[in-house]
């Protein structure tokens, strides 16, 4: 549990320390609210609140995010928290368009109720039910990268990948059928971390 913690805290002093290449002046619209549609896929809605500081482009966002989903055979429910600092890396204005190119580091905290519900069907033709359900903290942390293409200093795309560390802490009954590989919640090990928001600057 610890060297994966100690790693994110470390990440996260490190790049703090860095200092970005000359970026420009900051953007007058210095608040972005974000809102996440490739996260409705996996059942979550994440949404997202970016703050410029400074007198550079740099910035500090922070995500929330709701998980909910139930099926035949599973449901779940859990919440999302992310912390991201950003140095602008290049911060360009283009007729009426502003780009930008950053990078800086991530932490993030899970928490997931997951159920699965299972039938089955004995060698005396008799059935029963039996559920599992586990209670998973996840924790992670690393670095990213990624592009901001803002129109008319009001709306707002953004695109970034990278990757870390991450640490699961599963209680409950294991559920045979759930793998826990690097895609799901309670994997512990070495992540890769993306997204793709749509924003308003205001």
């Amino acid at each position: 549990m610890k060297n994966p913690i100690y790693f994110s805290i470390l990440v996260l002093i490190t790049s703090l320390k860095l200092q970005a290449q000359d970026a420009g002046e900051s953007p007058s619209a210095k608040n972005v609210f974000y809102f996440s549609p490739i996260h409705l896929l996996a059942s979550q809605f994440r949404m997202a609140y970016e703050r410029n500081v400074g007198k550079k482009a740099n910035s500090i966002m922070v995500v929330g995010g709701l998980i909910l989903g139930k099926s035949s055979s599973f449901s779940k429910n859990g919440g999302a928290g992310e912390l991201h600092y950003r140095a602008s890396v290049i911060y360009k204005k283009i007729s009426g368009a502003t780009i930008r190119v950053f990078a800086g580091p991530f932490v993030k905290g899970k928490y997931l109720e997951r159920t699965s519900y299972y039938s089955y069907d004995s060698l005396n033709y008799l059935s029963y039910n039996d559920t599992v359900t586990n209670y998973i903290s996840s924790y992670s942390g690393g670095m990213v990268a990624g592009f901001e293409l803002s129109l008319i200093d009001k709306i707002s795309f953004n695109v970034y990948i990278g990757g870390g560390a991450q640490y699961s802490d599963i209680i409950g009954r294991k559920d045979k059928n759930q793998d826990d590989m690097v895609f799901q919640p309670g994997y512990t090990g070495i992540i890769p971390e993306g997204g793709i928001l749509i924003g308003v600057r205001f």
